[in-house]
């Protein structure tokens, strides 16, 4: 990298960047909804904590882009990304329900374990990714130079990383 594409000046400046605001708002909104439903402050605190490395790194990666994306296309990426997570886990539970005892059969548990970590796993969760920047992400008017890619992706991976942790956190 040149210096001047790490340049200070080529990044927006936090009073300018939408996600300083949006950040702390989706915090504050999860808490919030979280103490209406009568959850433990514990448990609110770790889904809010759950949260928050994902939208850090997105915006983290959004400061990395020359000529930044749109914030509501990034958003709306990363939430596609988020709702990958639950149809992978569909998608998962079915594969295994109709898959595993074949293979555990055929190959013992560790071609069992090698099926869950690659069939149904990697397979389902990479493809459903992939499918959300391809299918959304790609054809948008935004979506103009290489940088976009590894942005949008970043976006739409995070999502998905995210909803894990928070899920994770909840069971």
């Amino acid at each position: 990298w040149s210096s001047d594409v790490c340049s200070s000046d080529l990044r927006p400046s936090s009073a300018t960047n939408p996600m300083t605001v949006i950040i702390p708002a989706v915090g504050l909104v999860a808490l919030a909804l979280a103490n209406l439903k009568g959850v433990s402050l514990e448990r609110n605190l770790l889904t809010v904590a759950a949260l928050f490395p994902g939208l850090f790194l997105l915006e983290s990666a959004l400061r990395t882009d020359r000529f930044p994306e749109p914030t509501l296309m990034v958003l709306i990426a990363f939430a596609l990304g988020a709702l990958t997570g639950p149809l992978a886990g569909i998608a998962e539970r079915f594969i295994f329900q109709h898959t595993d005892a074949p293979i555990r059969e055929a190959f013992g548990w560790l071609g069992s374990d090698f099926s869950r970590a690659f069939l149904e796993a990697a397979f389902c969760e990479e493809t459903l990714k992939y499918l959300v920047l391809v299918g959304f992400c790609l054809p948008r008017k935004a979506f103009d130079e290489p940088m976009d890619g590894v942005v949008y992706g970043v976006a739409v991976s995070l999502g998905f990383a995210t909803i894990e942790n928070v899920l994770y956190v909840l069971h």
